[in-house]
């Protein structure tokens, strides 16, 4: 008598048992085309970048994320640039300085003059105060030619620089003329009208000095 095989008794479905079952299931998938497959089909996964290579964000991109307002522009012209712009200002708000406080003591020195004249050391304090004017204007006078030169512009340009120059003149002639009086006897009535006359030429013109270079500067 003929025994049956195993593989005669698996396709005639005698046997089974969960290796049939198996055998069965992977025999019809493999049967099946790949259209016929409810899986789709995965693409090949894309290699990885390794995270050494990767773009670091850097902490102006995350702050450019975070803010809702938008990112300053930098100085197109750099430090150096604004530096300069720095140093021009100082000179500037020391030239108005310096000449503002010449112009008060030049005032005062002429008030002194004119109204404390019975008061004793009048004359002392005359002319310290003019000294004292003088010597802020040329000091103004030096931080002006400074500025304009860290500008780049051009000096005696305007009516205020050449009404500057001539109020500097007189701040030196007005106290030379009123020293020579004292030394000069023959003509010192002469020299004191004069040196009276340069002093009050000399407010006048600090004054519309002063106006001018409000008007320049675009304050008034």
């Amino acid at each position: 008598m003929r025994l049956p095989t195993r593989a005669s008794i698996t396709s005639s479905g005698w046997l089974s048992g969960r290796r049939g079952r198996t055998w069965k299931r992977s025999s019809t998938r493999a049967s099946r085309s790949p259209r016929s497959s409810p899986i789709p089909a995965r693409s090949p996964p894309a290699a990885a970048t390794p995270w050494r290579s990767r773009p670091r964000a850097t902490s102006g991109d995350r702050r450019r994320k975070r803010s809702p307002f938008p990112r300053q522009r930098s100085n197109p012209h750099g430090p150096q640039r604004t530096a300069e712009r720095t140093a021009t200002l100082t000179a500037f708000y020391a030239h108005a300085g310096l000449v503002g406080a010449a112009f008060g003591l030049v005032a005062a020195g002429a008030a002194v003059a004119r109204f404390a004249r019975t008061r004793r050391g009048w004359l002392t304090g005359h002319r310290r105060l003019g000294l004292g004017g003088a010597g802020s204007a040329w000091l103004g006078a030096a931080f002006a030619v400074g500025m304009v030169a860290g500008a780049g512009g051009g000096h005696l340009g305007s009516p205020h620089t050449w009404l500057g120059l001539a109020t500097l003149v007189l701040t030196l002639l007005t106290p030379a003329l009123g020293q020579a009086s004292f030394r000069i006897r023959k003509k010192a009535a002469l020299l004191r009208t004069i040196h009276r006359w340069s002093g009050r030429t000399t407010l006048v013109l600090m004054t519309v000095t002063l106006a001018t270079g409000l008007i320049a500067a675009g304050i008034v």
